[in-house]
Formats: C-alpha cells, sequence, structure tokens
C-alpha cells in the first residue's frame, strides 16, 4: 500500500509541474515571458556523478537508464540544444509546455518509488 502511496504522489507531482508551468505560462505571457519545462531524465553531470556514489542511488540511476528508450544517460549537451532552442526566436510561440527528453516520466516515478520499498 505505501508503494501505491508513492507512485500517487510522484505522479500528483508530475502533474502539479505540468500545471504550474501552464499557469506561470498563462500569467507572465502578458509581459513577454515564456514559461516551458524539461523533463530530462538522468543526465551525466559532476552532480550526478557525485551522487550516484551511494550505492541506493546508483541502483536508481541504472533503473532509470534502463527505462529509457536510448538506454543510456543523456549528455548535458544533448539536452541544452532544447534548452538553446527554446530560448531562439524560432520558438517565440512556443509556452506552457513540458518536454520530455528521452524519458518515460511514468516509467521513473515507479522506479523512485520502489526506492524505498
Amino acid at each position: 500500500m505505501e508503494r501505491d502511496f508513492e507512485i500517487g504522489n510522484k505522479r500528483y507531482l508530475d502533474r502539479a509541474m505540468n500545471q504550474l508551468t501552464k499557469n506561470l505560462a498563462c500569467e507572465w505571457a502578458k509581459d513577454n515571458i515564456r514559461v516551458n519545462t524539461i523533463a530530462a531524465g538522468l543526465i551525466k553531470t559532476s552532480l550526478a556523478d557525485a551522487v550516484t556514489q551511494n550505492p541506493l542511488d546508483l541502483e536508481m540511476a541504472k533503473g532509470i537508464v534502463s527505462r529509457t528508450p536510448i538506454g543510456r544517460p543523456g549528455e548535458a549537451n544533448e539536452v541544452s540544444s532544447l534548452v538553446a532552442f527554446l530560448c531562439f526566436p524560432a520558438a517565440s510561440y512556443i509556452t506552457g509546455q513540458c518536454s520530455l527528453h528521452g524519458v518515460n516520466r511514468s516509467s521513473v516515478s515507479e522506479l523512485l518509488s520502489t526506492r524505498r520499498g
């Protein structure tokens, strides 16, 4: 039962982030401010390297990677291209969107919830 509760919480957090993105996009559009989110999955960075020194976190990271379609962690330059695009005038019409970048969010939510159980 606790696992179901945790999965539900993760899904609520995902939905809350999506809704916050949409709400802020609507609120700030009048000031010509765009709001988007990028759910990037596991990206190889110095922070990710430091976190995965813990065996539990390493197992979680391996689980996340195993559920990504490409089967490996992302590189910072692979996500930065999406960030750069969203900053260019070519993306000036895009606001209130959540981009899933190389990861199935529901799979990650389930994996994170089993970490404790």
